[in-house]
């Protein structure tokens, strides 16, 4: 009997390695017809970057990381989304925006920790030389001074709305690129870290064919900064990947940190690290193999659990996993993982990454790579949380982390099933819901929708709250809305 399901279980092994073979060719084939794309892209935003007086523009997520996968809407046409860090050095920032004598002023930052938080991944910027020339009613625009320091710190929000600066959009930006107004899902999913940008559908000829396509670019304003040492004990750790070369020429390239508050601070001048490029560089470092299992990852996500249902069905929000937490739970599968075995057994690779996912949403901790302390998933409440009146954060959280748990367990233990041609067809919901929110936000359909559907999910489930059970300040809060 062992030997007959030992038999068995070599058959069904060869059976998924041979499938994910399969998709992994399939791949190839759709991600080498945007290649000309990507690459028209690219060199676009390079000669964007060379026109600048300041701030190199550095290309980072799915593009930047190679691993964008072909995203085809129904009627063809090809969407991108591209994630741009607006990059300068801490000690040669230049403040936009002004006029005058001294248009461009410099300033030198020091990385200074934020004693008002907890979590070492928050810091202020403070300035350890001022611009010449500099008016002192300009300093106050981009500056704050500290009564009690006596030192003044670069804040977080005007550098981000300043940079890149709205002029560029009134030229064209880098592809006619307009800014995407969200209004009340902006307001209540809390200030987010860039500003985010679409264009219309274009046309691009390539080798005689054309290829239409649609943008969505996220512009984050970075500064880049020494490796800290505090995060260091990521670099000698024990692993079987990457090599310590590699680990040691990521922290001597530095970090960056972005215009990011905590979300218990209302700090104008709290600024937080982003691992964006170091995690970018290691996405560089995968193989063929760990590439393909990744966006299989991916598109699985996409496809079996990107949203979750409660209520017996009747209420369906987003799960909350992101791109972010798979690309966590493959650098933490592939430290952990024989690099031989990406290319011998390609199939139990993919079945560790999801039983990495299983063990982090078992746990309700998704650890940063970076920084393990950190719980990618303490958040994933967030942004029903304040569009929806939730009663319990917490409870959602862990709501929602059990219904993807079910529905990551279902994948898991049919796996063969789910790996089919269809996986590649899936768009990114996420997408859609950022291109619908903005589409309501230019219809002026605030608050009315926003209430309507308090009501619509309270009367659903306990979990959510209604109207009459809001605070008076909710209920203030609705009426000023009302008057606009």
């Amino acid at each position: 009997m062992g030997t007959e399901k030992r038999s068995s279980m070599a058959a069904l092994e060869k059976k998924l390695n041979e499938k994910i073979q399969g998709i992994h060719k399939e791949l190839n084939i759709r991600t080498r017809k945007s290649d000309g794309l990507l690459s028209f892209l690219k060199q676009a935003i390079e000669n964007y970057s060379l026109k600048r007086k300041f701030a190199r523009v550095v290309i980072q997520g799915s593009v930047g990381n190679n691993l964008y996968f072909p995203e085809i809407l129904e009627d063809g046409t090809y969407r991108v989304e591209i994630d741009m860090l607006f990059e300068q050095d801490s000690y040669n920032v230049t403040l936009p925006g002004f006029v005058g004598e001294n248009r461009y002023p410099q300033v030198v930052l020091d990385v200074v920790a934020d004693e008002s938080v907890s979590s070492q991944q928050y810091v202020k910027l403070k300035v350890s030389r001022l611009p010449e020339g500099l008016r002192d009613e300009d300093q106050t625009v981009f500056l704050e001074f500290d009564e009690v320091s006596g030192e003044y710190y670069l804040k977080n929000s005007e550098y981000l709305n300043e940079l890149p600066s709205i002029k560029d959009e009134i030229k064209g930006g880098i592809l006619g690129e307009k800014e995407m107004t969200t209004g009340v899902f902006d307001s209540f999913q809390g200030r987010k870290p860039f500003r985010a940008f679409k264009t219309e559908r274009k046309q691009l000829i390539i080798d005689e064919e054309t290829i239409h396509y649609q943008l969505l670019m996220d512009k984050v304003a970075a500064i880049k900064v020494k490796w800290p040492e505090v995060f260091t004990v990521w670099e000698t750790r024990e692993r079987l990947w990457p090599p310590l070369e590699v680990c040691k020429e990521i922290t001597r390239d530095g970090i960056h940190v972005i215009p990011k508050s905590s979300h218990k601070s209302a700090s104008t001048t709290q600024w937080k690290y982003t691992f964006a490029i170091a995690e970018q560089r290691l996405a560089h470092f995968f193989t063929p193999i760990q590439r393909a299992c990744y966006l299989i990852l991916k598109q699985l996500k996409r496809k079996y659990f990107s949203q979750v249902s409660l209520s017996e069905g009747q209420l369906i929000i987003s799960s909350g996993i992101s791109t972010h937490h798979l690309k966590t739970v493959m650098f933490w599968t592939s430290e952990r993982t024989e690099p031989s075995e990406w290319q011998t057994d390609p199939g139990k690779c993919l079945s560790l990454l999801l039983q990495t996912l299983v063990n982090f949403l078992q746990g309700k901790h998704c650890p940063n790579y970076f920084v393990p302390e950190v719980n990618l998933f303490q958040r994933l409440w967030m942004d029903e949380s304040k569009f929806l009146f939730v009663k319990d954060d917490n409870q959602l959280r862990d709501l929602r982390i059990q219904k993807v748990l079910e529905l990551v367990l279902q994948v898991q233990a049919h796996l063969e099933e789910y790996l089919t041609s269809e996986l590649l067809q899936t768009v990114d919901e996420d997408h859609e819901r950022t291109v619908s929110n903005a589409k309501f936000a230019e219809k002026d359909f605030f608050s009315g929708y926003k209430f309507e559907m308090a009501k619509q999910m309270a009367s659903l489930d306990s979990l959510f709250t209604d109207l009459h059970d809001l605070p008076e300040s909710k209920q203030e809060e609705k009426a000023k809305r009302d008057e606009l």
